[in-house]
């Protein structure tokens, strides 16, 4: 077909075996938290270039807690 493929299928596909075999998957991530950690850096920067009318870079954003 003329459809692009974006990966749904086999996403899902993913997900589906994930759920159904959860002793073979005990140790796996369904997603890897350095995904996770990259796709929520992209937000912060996203959200900071809004808040400041600026381009703003994902390696200015940083995920360490400002707390001591």
């Amino acid at each position: 077909t003329g459809r692009q493929d974006k990966g749904h299928t086999e996403q899902f596909r993913r997900l589906t075996h994930w759920l159904s075999n959860p002793k073979e998957h005990l140790n796996e991530a369904l997603i890897p938290f350095a995904d996770c950690v990259n796709t929520t850096q992209t937000l912060l920067a996203a959200l900071r270039s809004g808040r400041e009318n600026r381009w703003v870079s994902v390696n200015e954003v940083s995920l360490k807690s400002t707390d001591s």
